[in-house]
């Protein structure tokens, strides 16, 4: 989705949110859960700033080379960050991250050149995520970083 990826102005003004931007980044480097997969949902009311947080975020794995997709849901935008784009994007974007998920998802989109132009979110994440994920796990060095935002 065009324009659905983070915006390094749109993060944290210098010096705010720190406590949580450092409780987050640790959570992402816990070397006592490598090879898990693991999600960290950060929520609450628009004064708590979840969107900067979440550019933020993504802004710091993106300079450390660890960022492998991200994606911010825009009312502005709807109809280009429709739902069934989050997982095409991500799928793109794994693939530029990781050579061998490259190949899996090409294998995928061979076996059922259908699917991206599919609609159905749990099509989309059976053929494009998941089942190349299956097929090759990502092998990085330290943690990769999936961040989505605004999905309220």
């Amino acid at each position: 989705a065009e324009g659905a990826h983070f915006q390094k102005d749109k993060g944290c003004t210098p010096g705010t949110r720190e406590k949580i931007l450092d409780r987050v980044t640790k959570w992402i480097e816990c070397p006592e859960t490598e090879g898990q997969t693991r999600t960290f949902l950060i929520t609450g009311p628009p004064e708590a700033e979840t969107s900067a947080i979440a550019h933020e975020i993504a802004l710091r794995f993106s300079n450390c080379g660890r960022l492998a997709s991200s994606f911010f849901f825009d009312p502005a935008y709807q109809a280009d960050r429709r739902p069934h784009r989050l997982f095409t994007t991500l799928a793109r974007d794994l693939a530029d991250f990781d050579v061998m998920f490259k190949r899996a998802l090409s294998d995928a989109v061979e076996a059922d050149s259908s699917v991206c132009a599919s609609w159905d979110c749990d099509r989309l994440f059976e053929r494009l995520i998941h089942g190349p994920i299956e097929k090759h796990a990502i092998q990085p060095f330290g943690p990769i970083v999936v961040v989505i935002g605004a999905l309220d």
